[in-house]
């Protein structure tokens, strides 16, 4: 007997937590944050969760038996065999850190690195400290073993790198998680490489993302080069641009746009943290402009640098020439492009933008109350300084015509529809499809065999 359980990714997008269990034997699938559910009672950076206790409370968390490392819990009771991260984004790895740290946690080598980064640079918190994690990474042509299961991760596209979906061969069938993909991105071949491998094993059941159903965008990477191109070149003063740093297929397009309209690109200490993670990785090193050999410029903020790995990389930068201050952007405006999320908008205090600046807005629509609210003091910002806003995102997410598609391609007995807010829009647009389509419930069990 085979059983799915549905703990997150139902009716949201993110959050994702599926245990697939077979006979004794039990894995997670992803093991992410829910954005929406954690923002109704928490608000970084001073109202967070100090204790497991505090996610049990307000059932943010499930009483899962043998997952969380809860204080007092029993030391003889059988913990979840493995978690497997199909990438770094948080809603699909941060809660791994309220794991019992005896569970291994099986990530892609790249994920790695990116981890390792973040584990330097980003304010650490109960529900993303993943230190005392075991790690065990894979790659493409891996094969695990676990218990009763044998999981192929495969590589997919997606707006980080080092993403991944799993097949997962039980004793009813293969079973098929997509994690996050696209079939429209710079890299499809990747995703094609796993659909190719899915359909070989006729799964028996298809767990998929669902994000994209309304106002999707259908612009490829390379539009959003050329259109950010054509912005930069029209632009009389200083051009700002806000993007998600760990979406390196993003940064490629926008430093390319930069290098042909005669620009420099300035990123964060934080980015070029990551960049430097990334040379370890030979498959990224050739295709990413890294610090040091390519112009791109770091900025540091108007408070310094605070902390021992800003002050170590930005002396090291600083002695190549890459460091660039607020106060030399605004003499220079017209040579910059300068990456500024909304965390940096107090920049441009001393900035001063110029008349004719502009800012582009990179990255996904607003899909929660908390992004709306970000992008509503974004706008106050620009309004402030006269800046128009200009949006360029194509979507790290499969599109409805590509969902529907992927699914005919495959033709599993089974389709649930996960990490979406519209499930029951897109079960309706799937369903003259020869597969069932079922919405899952949170904590109800689906039996296989």
């Amino acid at each position: 007997m085979v059983k799915l359980v549905f703990y997150g990714g139902v009716g949201e997008i993110g959050g994702n937590k599926v245990l697939l269990q077979d006979g004794d034997t039990r894995i997670f699938l992803d093991f992410g944050k829910s954005f929406s559910r954690r923002a109704y009672y928490f608000d970084d950076p001073f109202l967070v969760p100090r204790e497991i206790e505090d996610f049990l409370e307000l059932e943010l968390i499930e009483p899962i038996q043998g997952v969380y490392k809860i204080p007092n819990a029993s030391e003889t009771q059988k913990l979840v065999d493995a978690i497997f991260i199909s990438h770094v984004h948080a809603d699909h790895v941060d809660h791994a850190s309220l794991s019992h740290p005896m569970i291994p946690i099986y990530v892609g080598e790249t994920g790695r690195l990116i981890l390792n980064s973040l584990g330097v640079t980003r304010f650490r918190q109960i529900d993303n400290d993943l230190s005392e994690l075991q790690f065990r990474t894979f790659r493409t042509g891996s094969t695990l073993k676990v218990g009763r299961m044998e999981i192929e991760p495969i590589h997919v596209d997606h707006s980080i790198p080092g993403s991944y979906g799993f097949i997962v061969h039980t004793s009813q069938g293969p079973m098929v998680y997509t994690g996050d993909f696209r079939l429209h991105g710079p890299n499809s071949h990747l995703s094609w490489d796993f659909l190719n491998r899915a359909k070989e094993v006729q799964p028996v059941a298809l767990i998929s993302e669902g994000t994209n159903a309304f106002a999707t965008t259908f612009l490829k990477e390379k539009e959003i080069e050329e259109k950010m191109e054509v912005l930069i070149r029209s632009s009389k003063g200083l051009v700002a641009v806000s993007f998600l740093f760990k979406d390196v297929d993003r940064y490629r397009s926008i430093y390319r746009a930069c290098k042909n309209a005669g620009r420099k690109l300035v990123l964060s200490l934080k980015h070029a943290h990551l960049l430097r993670s990334l040379r370890n990785d030979s498959k990224l090193t050739t295709s990413i402009p890294l610090p040091g050999e390519e112009e791109v410029y770091f900025l540091v903020r108007r408070r310094g640098c605070t902390y021992e790995w800003e002050m170590e990389l930005s002396s090291q930068l600083e002695k190549m020439g890459r460091l660039v201050t607020s106060e030399l952007i605004r003499e220079n405006q017209k040579e910059f492009v300068v990456n500024l999320n909304l965390f940096d908008l107090p920049e441009l205090v001393k900035i001063k933008p110029l008349p004719g600046s502009i800012f582009i807005l990179s990255l996904t629509e607003p899909f929660n109350e908390e992004m709306e609210l970000d992008y509503e003091r974004l706008t106050h910002w620009l309004e402030h300084f006269g800046m128009p806003l200009y949006s360029l995102h194509s979507s790290g997410h499969v599109l409805p015509h590509d969902l529907k598609g992927a699914v005919e391609y495959l033709n599993p007995e089974k389709v649930f529809l996960i990490h979406s807010e519209e499930p029951l829009l897109l079960s309706k647009y799937l369903s003259d499809s020869a597969s069932e389509v079922v919405i899952p419930e949170k904590g109800k069990e689906y039996l296989f065999g």
